[in-house]
């Protein structure tokens, strides 16, 4: 069995790259628009990322 992947500790400098990604109308997909979270949301989504610094 693989050990699940480690992209790097979730600090908040990167919270704040989610939020302004995901909060800048969302991530599109062919035209599809499949999320958009608000700032706050993606906060509150990742504060708690096991991988978190």
């Amino acid at each position: 069995m693989k050990e699940p992947c480690n992209f790097g500790a979730v600090t908040p400098e990167v919270v704040e790259q989610l939020a302004a990604i995901l909060g800048s109308g969302g991530v599109s997909v062919e035209g599809e628009k499949i999320a958009a979270y608000s700032r706050d949301e993606v906060a509150e989504r990742f504060w708690d990322h096991p991988y978190r610094a």
